[in-house]
């Protein structure tokens, strides 16, 4: 089943909602063909051998970047310094990395390629934004919580084009710290009705059980890749839960969907899932 061309959600506090550009390249990659060039087998065995090269490289970096953005609390100028100096060279590698995968010659059917280099390069996109922010740390960090959903997109398309050593080439959580956040999405059903206001929560704890604050962003998603997403994007809450309400449109129905939130607090960020299908 083909995700909605563009699915529009209105929700009581945040906005309209509208499909997010990486559903139309996706669309475009995944109607792509061709008629010569490697088998899926072959093209896979070389971006594989490409991302396993080069993931020694870009692993350390991913941890520089989380001990950093971790340090942030208590250090001072120097961790500033770290973080910047991480970024720039985290996205300088991943973006070498993209562009060798680019350089590869497509499979004959070559849809499931470029969906995965779509999503990829969304993904260094995101990177790209935060190093260029990385003089300004909060803001840094803010980019690289909005790009999490673009790296799991990335590992997605990884696997469903038969992607083994990339799925995790740019890690998942980048800024660090998740272990310490419990998030859960809870939704008031499963099913919701078409133009009826449905309501969902999410909880945030710390590991000891505390209730804690921060930001939330929701997107909706479809076969892992981000279709739409509430605006404005972390909202602030307190007291350890935020609450909203949306209302979807009959374009939405039939299409298996899930509602995710990323929640960040300080440079720590978690995400928690909720399954629907929307009904008459």
């Amino acid at each position: 089943m083909r995700p909605p061309d563009c699915i529009k959600l209105r929700s009581g506090r945040r906005g309209r909602l509208t499909a997010a550009p990486l559903i139309a390249a996706t669309l475009v990659a995944l109607a792509g063909c061709g008629t010569s060039g490697p088998t899926s087998a072959q093209y896979a065995a070389h971006a594989d051998a490409i991302c396993s090269s080069v993931h020694g490289q870009i692993a350390p970096l991913l941890n520089e970047v989380s001990e950093a953005a971790s340090a942030l609390t208590t250090g001072g100028p120097a961790e500033q310094q770290r973080l910047a100096s991480a970024l720039q060279r985290l996205h300088g590698a991943a973006e070498s990395a993209l562009a060798r995968l680019r350089a590869l010659q497509k499979p004959s059917s070559k849809g499931q390629a470029e969906h995965f280099l779509a999503a990829l390069g969304a993904a260094v996109g995101g990177l790209e934004r935060a190093s260029t922010q990385s003089h300004k740390p909060d803001e840094a960090l803010a980019e690289l919580a909005r790009s999490e959903p673009l790296t799991a997109q990335a590992g997605t398309a990884a696997k469903q084009a038969g992607l083994t050593s990339c799925q995790h080439l740019l890690g998942i959580g980048a800024t660090g710290g998740a272990s310490s956040i419990d998030v859960k999405l809870t939704g008031e059903n499963h099913s919701p009705r078409v133009d009826t206001p449905w309501h969902y929560t999410v909880t945030v704890t710390s590991a000891s059980g505390q209730p804690l604050k921060g930001t939330e962003t929701t997107h909706y998603t479809y076969e892992g890749v981000v279709v739409g997403t509430e605006h404005p994007t972390e909202k602030p809450f307190s007291g350890g839960v935020y609450r909203d309400t949306v209302e979807f449109p009959p374009a939405a129905v039939g299409h298996p969907l899930e509602v995710q939130a990323v929640v960040r607090v300080g440079p720590a960020t978690a995400t928690s899932h909720w399954p629907i299908e929307v009904v008459k």
